[in-house]
């Protein structure tokens, strides 16, 4: 997935919703705000930048792979229900105390 978002604020839900899905991903600094990890998506910030990483990503299958199951690691740690739901548990059981 290509997204050069150049404005937005936190997380961006077409750059989730791909590391969900686990396809890789370019974007700019700005499309990658609120995300934590360096190792699932490439970063282009130019124009040259943004060609160079598209052709790199389409012709290396290792390159690929490795973006791709870094963001599912990344999204079943981060964005699953289950880190949710605990989240929210946590929060409900600190303000019950």
């Amino acid at each position: 997935m290509i997204a050069p978002l150049r404005y937005g604020a936190g997380l961006k839900g077409k750059v989730i919703e791909s590391i969900a899905q686990g396809v890789p991903i370019i974007t700019t600094d700005i499309g990658k705000e609120g995300i934590t990890s360096k190792s699932i998506m490439l970063i282009a910030n130019t124009e040259k930048d943004f060609i160079k990483s598209t052709i790199d990503l389409y012709t290396n299958k290792s390159l690929w792979e490795n973006i791709r199951q870094n963001q599912i690691k990344y999204a079943n740690e981060n964005l699953s229900y289950k880190m949710f739901k605990s989240f929210w548990e946590n929060i409900l059981e600190a303000n019950n105390s």
